[in-house]
């Protein structure tokens, strides 16, 4: 069988320091009981020993409305590690996975017995999700929905776009203002019957001097 070289092995673009914030949104309707948690969820790597991967997982944010069973413990760190060879939906909602795999997983199922639907729509770039979206729907029982969302990174091309400086949004207000009064006032004197500027002709030459 071929030999696979370590260099061939795709690595992955984060290494201990490194970090991943997610916001967080739990909610779900059972049995007229209902529960939402809302919560930010940061993920430090700690250790990179391919394909394991150490992490410290932190909750911070939390808020809590309805009827929950549960809550996250705000601001304790608890300590964890993931395999990151598996391909996405092996194992469910992971943050984590193959180096290699960079697009969209979708996925539905229905429980041939009880009826209970499931779909799963997760989006990565280079094994790292980007978000995702979890929902359970098992009719008159009630419903569960899991959205995550990479709001903020340490590794540079994870990081959100800046947002644009207030001055920058009221220089491109004010040249998007100027340039539709400019064809308003335009289309105005067509419509008017108001006679254009022309543009200046050229000067004609110089009548012929005698004898030439």
């Amino acid at each position: 069988m071929p030999v696979t070289s370590i260099a061939e092995v795709p690595q992955p673009v984060y290494k201990a320091g490194d970090y991943f914030t997610y916001k967080v949104k739990y909610s779900y309707t059972i049995q007229n009981q209902t529960c939402t948690i809302e919560f930010t969820y940061r993920v430090d790597i700690t250790r990179v020993e391919s394909p394991i991967v150490y992490y410290n997982e932190t909750y911070k944010d939390v808020e809590i409305s309805g009827q929950c069973p549960w809550m996250p413990y705000e601001n304790e760190t608890r300590s964890g590690s993931t395999s990151i060879d598996k391909k996405p939906g092996e194992e469910g909602f992971l943050l984590l996975v193959d180096p290699s795999y960079s697009g969209e997983y979708r996925n539905s199922t229905q429980n041939p017995y009880t009826g209970a639907k499931s779909d799963l729509l997760l989006k990565y770039m280079k094994g790292v999700l980007l978000s995702g979206n979890l929902n359970y729907d098992y009719g008159v029982e009630g419903k569960i929905s899991i959205t995550a969302e990479l709001i903020d990174s340490s590794v540079a091309e994870f990081k959100p776009s800046p947002p644009i400086p207030l001055y920058l949004w009221i220089i491109i207000g004010v040249v998007v203002i100027g340039a539709v009064v400019g064809v308003v006032f335009y289309v105005s004197r067509r419509q008017k019957g108001i006679p254009q500027p022309t543009p200046p002709q050229p000067l004609a030459p110089p009548p012929p001097t005698p004898g030439t």
